[in-house]
């Protein structure tokens, strides 16, 4: 089983007390049988904190309005890293933000969430993929062989696209629509990846699907995004926001991207990760351009957010260009059924579009 991982990954360390907005606070945390058990034995004072904290269902007991882990301190360390060390953490603990998708025994992938701030900061500076020596298979869905060669090597194009620094942002994401389509279509009607090379251009009665981020079609996607159920209470305000000032977010991209020309290859590496996370799980349904649509419009959202920013301070940084993403992230990628609706959406709102007689 081969091992896929971003050349940063190994570089991500937890900035504990530091963190704007911790991920031991407002988050279920479920925890793993081994660490429950590990924790019965533990005495003293902190095994009866450790058995007052624990839910019947495995959980700790979140506490305050706030919801905050029971373990975190008032100078927000963990208290159980404090008196038992890093070992001590629950699996969720030790490895948020990480992520692994399995695709049988043909590929693991590791990754960082970038809903953390320390994680996104590396996912926008960037970087390539490793491919290490196989590993071990582990238990996971066994995905279709050619399928999954199809798709992998379509995502190999595309992120070799946005790596490509003569193309603008908008070529990348043009380049980027048109060969989801061309995938989707391959997927459609069964083609090896091999055939790929050999791809006729769709025709003329077959569209593309348009990516020309109008004003409709973006208040759309804020309608479709303020619908969602809220991870944080002042999401759904800060879309209205957006979608009150649209005309002039849209308006102003152009010069806010021209006195912010490291934001492009910022952008470009955001659309990377979306790609990299969530693209080759349409070997599990054959979804491929909505996945691809969604990460296209991830990055739309997150530019109208950071406009909305510059406008209403006057200045923009790298902070917060972090902030824009990790907000957007938080919302739809760490609720399931919020990503799943987005593409949804995607697939319905280009449907018919990479079809053929």
């Amino acid at each position: 089983m081969e091992l896929i991982k971003p050349s940063y990954y190994d570089e991500f360390h937890c900035i504990a007390s530091a963190c704007r907005d911790s991920c031991c606070i407002g988050w279920e945390i479920d925890i793993d049988r081994e660490s429950l058990e590990r924790y019965k034995q533990v005495d003293g004072p902190l095994g009866e904190r450790l058995r007052r904290a624990v839910t019947e269902d495995g959980c700790f007991r979140l506490t305050g309005e706030e919801e905050r882990c029971p373990f975190l301190n008032g100078e927000g360390l963990c208290d159980l890293i404090l008196e038992l060390g890093e070992a001590s953490l629950c699996e969720i603990c030790r490895e948020h933000p990480r992520y692994y998708e399995w695709y049988g025994s043909l590929r693991k992938e590791a990754g960082i969430g970038l809903c953390c701030e320390a994680a996104a900061r590396l996912i926008l500076k960037g970087g390539s993929l490793e491919r290490t020596a196989p590993e071990t298979p582990e238990p996971g869905d066994e995905v279709d062989g050619e399928l999954f060669s199809l798709l992998d090597g379509a995502r190999d194009r595309m992120l070799a696209v946005l790596a490509e620094e003569r193309l603008s942002l908008e070529e990348k994401e043009r380049e980027i629509c048109r060969m989801a389509e061309e995938t989707q279509r391959a997927v459609d009607e069964g083609w090896r990846w091999d055939d790929m090379e050999t791809v006729p251009a769709a025709g003329a009665e077959v569209p593309r699907p348009d990516l020309s981020w109008t004003e409709r079609l973006c208040r759309e996607l804020l309608t479709v995004l303020s619908r969602l159920e809220p991870m944080d209470p002042a999401w759904p305000g800060q879309l209205a926001a957006m979608e009150g000032r649209l005309p002039e977010l849209l308006a102003a991209v152009p010069e806010f991207l021209s006195r912010h020309p490291q934001r492009e290859r910022e952008y470009a590496n955001l659309l990377s990760y979306f790609l990299f996370r969530h693209f080759l799980k349409a070997a599990f349904d054959g979804e491929a351009l909505p996945r691809a649509l969604a990460a296209l419009a991830g990055v739309q959202v997150v530019c109208l957010r950071d406009v909305f920013l510059w406008l209403t301070k006057g200045s923009f940084s790298f902070e917060d260009g972090v902030e824009s993403a990790r907000r957007y992230s938080k919302e739809l990628e760490y609720c399931e059924e919020n990503l799943e609706a987005l593409e949804r959406w995607c697939g319905e709102r280009w449907n018919g579009r990479y079809e053929t007689n």
